[in-house]
């Protein structure tokens, strides 16, 4: 589900909410904060983030296959955060 963009339309640092980001819940897997995080993490002054793998399936067969391509993976910024459901 897309809910923002951090695209360099505009100022840097600059996250831009789509319409599905205010339908989505607060916290949880695919939320309101974890679409904060994804975006931010591709700011080039937090972590540069780029996407190469998207939703927890692929972002889950990333880190297994390449992990040091999934710590620079926007949507595993996004589900390390969210940790829904918790990690054991």
């Amino acid at each position: 589900m897309f809910h923002s963009e951090s695209l360099p339309r505009g100022a840097p640092g600059v996250i831009y909410l789509c319409d599905p980001f205010w339908k989505a819940p607060i916290t949880g897997t695919n939320s309101k904060a974890g679409a904060l995080i994804h975006a931010a993490a591709q700011f080039a002054r937090t972590a540069g983030a780029k996407e190469y793998a998207l939703g927890q399936i692929a972002c889950k067969e990333l880190a297994n296959d390449t992990p040091g391509i999934a710590t620079k993976n926007a949507d595993s910024h996004k589900y390390f955060a969210e940790n829904d459901p918790p990690l054991a």
